[in-house]
Parts: structure tokens; C-alpha cells; sequence
């Protein structure tokens, strides 16, 4: 029989633990930590080996709006900070560089903590604080995009129209452009230019110098965006865009899958249905594709044809957020709104799902996927204001999983 006792105060952290042994298999709980004080988990943990050590940094939303640092082994609590009481949660992926981290709340304001202490080291909020419709009332509008980081420079998409550059350390404001829709598309780098690739809700995808926010291409799209681009072999980069309902924000109508070439913007290939966040997979010569119906699909990621369609066997057929690799196991994860992680097989015909557990009862949004750590675990947050670190290997003497309640 197991026994429960309690571990002493460690930081703030009370954890309570069972100490029998047992084996895990993969998608089993290793530890939980539950957030204090409870908020909504909407951006995707980000895991940072900083010295000898290894931290997740997580936040909620409103109304807890609090930044956490947790160490990635064992959950326990490196410190904590409020961002106020407003709407100013975080929605977006927390971003490290040297010694700071980035991001930008829900009422526009981008900051950097100090990743030793949580202290702010900067922040900006522009005077014309925006309002932004939200299908029945306005509200301040967000920072939704994950910044990028490009040598000493953090940029940041928002809500009100405009991608702001910032010195990273100082906070600086180096440039803004303001574009004729939300700026919600999470910019990657192309690595031979230096550019920044990003899709904005003007219905364009736009190659920008990130020194100078000067245009090199944009190429028309149907929609809107608030994804992550992917990068293909031969200069092909991956996008997709939704059809927005203006009375109901929320769904996904429909959309469009698109590969286009990253030096001129010229379409090669696309896919008009459901649409779906795309990722390649070098190791698979792939495009995997999370459906924003529930499915999973693979393509080619030079002719656009599709292999496979997974539709998966979903009570609900909603996203199941951007899916991320496993190269170790050779598997896809992915959440959906129901709050269940899957695994899919990348090696098989029709996506076969090789375990599923569910992380929540609530949602996992995590914008930019599941976050996974030395190919062991899997960090998911989630809409019940926890965070879940699930088992990727079968480990046969582990102990019972830990649940934590940040004090």
C-alpha cells in the first residue's frame, strides 16, 4: 500500500508524494504544479538550461497574471512575479537571452524579468492604449505573438496593428511598423538572409529585415494568422492562414495551407480546406499538419500532395494545437481543447496514435505546441492553472508522480 507523507518546505514549494516505486510508461505523470495564485496556462512552457541547472518559466492569465520559474526536475519554485491585477496576463511563449526574459502581456506591454530574481528589468506600454473588438465588447488589446530574438534585438507583434523592435537589454524602442491588421503570426528567422518570416491578419505574409523593418516580399493569404511559420529544404517555408468570423473570434472556419519560397514569396504549393499549423520534419522529409478540424495529416513538402489524413476519433473536432517531434521515439505530440495529449506515430500510415493521456480537464492552448526536454518529458500547460510534466520513456523503478501546490 502506498504511503503519503509530506516533504519538508523547500523555496515555496509544499509538495505531497507517494514513495512506493513503480514503473511508468510513456504519457504517465512525473510531477504537476499547480500554479498559486491559479490562472489559465495559454503559452507554451519554455524549458532553459541556465549554468548547471535546468528551469521551465510558465504564466497565467488574468486574473492570477503571474510569470513563474520553476527547476525542470523536480518542480520546485525559483520565484514568482505578479504582473498586477488588469488584463495583463501572458499568452504568448517566454523567450531567454542572456540573463533576461521577454514578453508581452494582454494589454500590449512588453517586458523583460530578470531571469535570476523575476524583477523587471524594462518594460514599454505605448500612451494610445488600443482597444480591440472581441465578439461582443472591447477589451485592451493583446500581445498574442511570441517575440524573436535577432542578435540585440527583441521584436514584438500585437493586437493594435503594430510589430515594435526593442534594444533587448535597455528596452530601447529601435522601430515600429504599423500594419493594416493585428499582428499575431510568431516570427521565425531565416537563417541565410537574417530576416524575419511572419504572417500578419491584413492578409499578408511578410519577409521584414529585422534592423530596419524594411519589406523584402509579402505574399496575399486568406486570412488571418496567428501561427508560427515553418522552414523546408530549397528555400520552401510553411504557413497557414484561417478565415476569420468576425462575430465569433474564437473558431476556424476554414483555411489554407501554404508553401512558398522563402527568397521571392512565390507560392509553390497550397492546400484550401480546413487548414492547420504546418511543421517539417527534416528527419522525415515530412510536413505534418494539425488540422484546425482536430486532424493530423502528412504532406510533401515539395509537391504538396498528402499522404495520409488522421480525421482522429474526437468527441469535438477542434485544433489540436501546433504539433511538435520527438526524433528519439519518433513520434508526434499534440493537445487539443478537450485537454488530452497525444502521441502519434510519424513512421506509420494514417498517423496511428500510439498512447494518449489527458493532462486536464480543461484546455490546452499552448500556441507554439508542447514543450519537450531531453527527449524524457513533455511539458504541457493547461486551462486548469496547471502545469504537467509527462513521461516520454518507460522508466521501471519511478516514483508515484509528485503534486505540487506553488505556496
Amino acid at each position: 500500500m502506498a504511503v503519503f507523507l509530506s516533504f519538508p518546505r523547500l523555496a515555496l514549494l509544499t509538495a505531497v508524494a507517494v514513495l512506493c516505486a513503480h514503473a511508468a510508461v510513456p504519457g504517465d505523470l512525473f510531477y504537476s504544479v499547480l500554479s498559486n495564485p491559479k490562472g489559465h496556462i495559454h503559452g507554451t512552457v519554455l524549458v532553459n538550461t541556465e549554468g548547471p541547472d535546468t528551469f521551465a518559466y510558465f504564466a497565467t492569465l488574468e486574473p492570477s497574471n503571474t510569470v513563474f520559474k520553476v527547476n525542470a526536475t523536480d518542480g520546485r519554485m525559483q520565484w514568482r512575479a505578479s504582473l498586477g491585477t488588469d488584463r495583463n496576463g501572458v499568452r504568448n511563449r517566454i523567450a531567454y537571452h542572456n540573463g533576461l526574459v521577454h514578453f508581452g502581456t494582454d494589454d500590449s506591454t512588453a517586458m523583460a524579468l530578470e531571469a535570476s530574481t523575476g524583477k523587471t528589468a524594462w518594460k514599454y506600454k505605448d500612451s494610445n492604449q488600443s482597444q480591440c473588438w472581441d465578439n461582443d465588447h472591447f477589451r485592451p488589446c493583446e500581445m498574442y505573438a511570441t517575440a524573436i530574438i535577432v542578435d540585440d534585438r527583441v521584436i514584438h507583434g500585437s493586437e493594435d496593428n503594430i510589430t515594435r523592435c526593442f534594444n533587448v537589454s535597455s528596452g530601447a524602442l529601435l522601430w515600429q511598423k504599423r500594419f493594416e491588421g493585428q499582428s499575431n503570426g510568431s516570427p521565425i528567422q531565416d537563417p541565410l538572409s537574417g530576416d524575419i518570416l511572419f504572417g500578419v491578419d491584413d492578409g499578408f505574409f511578410y519577409r521584414m529585415d529585422p534592423s530596419t523593418s524594411a519589406v523584402r516580399f509579402k505574399f496575399r493569404h486568406c486570412g488571418a494568422v496567428h501561427s508560427i511559420p515553418s522552414l523546408g529544404p530549397n528555400r520552401l517555408v510553411y504557413f497557414t492562414c484561417f478565415r476569420e468570423d468576425l462575430l465569433h473570434r474564437d473558431t476556424h472556419p476554414s483555411g489554407v495551407v501554404y508553401a512558398i519560397h522563402a527568397d521571392t514569396g512565390k507560392e509553390v504549393w497550397s492546400i484550401d480546406g480546413a487548414g492547420g499549423v504546418p511543421l517539417y520534419v527534416k528527419e522525415k522529409d515530412r510536413v505534418f499538419v494539425s488540422g484546425f478540424d482536430g486532424s493530423v495529416a502528412c504532406v510533401d513538402p515539395a509537391s504538396g500532395q498528402v499522404y495520409w489524413n488522421n480525421t482522429m476519433s474526437f468527441a469535438r473536432k477542434e485544433f489540436m494545437g501546433p504539433l511538435v517531434y520527438d526524433a528519439t521515439h519518433d513520434l508526434l505530440y499534440g493537445g487539443n481543447i478537450m485537454g488530452y495529449v497525444y502521441a502519434i506515430d510519424a513512421a506509420k500510415p494514417n498517423g496511428v496514435v500510439v498512447w494518449k493521456t489527458q493532462a486536464s480537464t480543461r484546455a490546452l492552448a499552448q500556441p507554439l505546441g508542447l514543450t519537450i526536454w531531453n527527449d524524457t518529458y513533455l511539458f504541457v500547460g493547461t486551462y486548469s492553472g496547471e502545469l504537467s510534466v509527462l513521461h516520454l520513456t518507460a522508466t521501471p523503478d519511478n516514483a508515484e508522480p509528485r503534486r505540487i501546490i506553488l505556496e
